[in-house]
């Protein structure tokens, strides 16, 4: 591939996010993933304007909402109604996956020490404790 096509093939613009079809107080919702430019704008945010505008950019059928909208509803319903929707929207737009840097720290306190363990099967009955030989090895 030469270096235009490469290119090309990296600026290509995603034509159709992820949608998923949800059950929030009552009534069917199709939401849509959010895009990297949407999430980065919505970081800049307070909690709850985040919350808003997360909701009405996300939520494409049966109909749309505004952030205003959305805050009325906030105002108006109990403090986890609207959590789950939020969840999934998180979910579907791949802001539920664990940063590096985090999934590094786990393993670093397996390593060191710092956590529970690691359960090792000797021998050939690796991934079968069927015959109990398995031994618990400490990280440290």
């Amino acid at each position: 591939m030469s270096n235009d096509e490469l290119k090309s093939k990296w600026l290509k613009r995603v034509e159709a996010w992820p949608t998923k079809d949800v059950e929030n107080r009552g009534v069917e919702l199709t939401i849509q993933a959010l895009n990297r430019d949407q999430v980065m704008k919505i970081g800049e945010l307070t909690a709850a304007e985040r919350e808003c505008q997360m909701i009405a950019m996300s939520i494409v059928a049966p109909f749309t909402v505004t952030p205003e909208e959305v805050q009325g509803l906030r105002e108006g319903t109990v403090p986890l109604d609207l959590e789950d929707l939020t969840r999934e929207i998180s979910k579907l737009s791949g802001l539920d996956k664990k940063p590096k840097e985090a999934q590094n720290a786990a393993f670093k306190s397996v390593r060191d020490g710092s956590g529970t363990g690691v359960r090792v099967h000797a021998g050939s009955e690796a991934g079968s404790d069927s015959d109990g030989a398995s031994e618990h090895v400490d990280a440290s």
